[in-house]
């Protein structure tokens, strides 16, 4: 994924938290890439394709 993509599907994600009602939420699950809960909880936010190719980071 070119770093130009990359920016861009940060920029989006962080707009959508910026117009939600639980932005640390969404973030914390977006930064942990947990994409199945955030297509449950979010279903409204599209992950993209090129972020659902890796698998959550347990911390």
């Amino acid at each position: 994924m070119s770093p130009l993509r990359q920016r861009q599907i940060f920029s989006e994600a962080i707009q959508f938290a910026i117009n939600d009602d639980e932005p640390s939420t969404f973030l914390r699950l977006w930064l942990e890439g947990d994409w199945l809960a955030l297509e449950r909880e979010w279903p409204n936010y599209v992950v993209p394709e090129e972020l659902k190719r890796h698998e959550p980071v347990d911390g």
